[in-house]
């Protein structure tokens, strides 16, 4: 007998459709209503693991430059229609989803 495979529901980059990507609003919007959430890790200058996907910071911030290049307290936030969310690190994310602490 063939078994079925489980369909798994994956918030990509938190939930991007709705909230800027990788960002604590995202991460927390989609966490309730999938099984997994997929998120991007970046190392910066000063040795903190942040939520973010692109190797620079051009496309989703005010700034521009690599994420390695800045330190953590300098990292512009993301900005989406005019909203602002700051870049998060690793563990504030995964504080976010309860699941993954207990």
């Amino acid at each position: 007998m063939q078994q079925r495979a489980r369909v798994r529901i994956i918030g990509h980059r938190g939930c991007a459709t709705h909230y800027p990507e990788n960002t604590l609003a995202a991460i927390r919007g989609c966490a309730p209503h999938v099984d997994t959430v997929e998120i991007d890790v970046r190392r910066c200058a000063s040795g903190e693991v942040v939520v973010f996907h692109d190797e620079t910071v051009d496309r989703l911030t005010e700034g521009e430059g690599r994420v390695d290049e800045y330190r953590f307290e300098e990292l512009p936030p993301v900005t989406v229609d005019g909203m602002d969310k700051p870049i998060p690190t690793l563990s504030e994310a995964l504080d976010a989803l309860p699941r993954v602490r207990e």
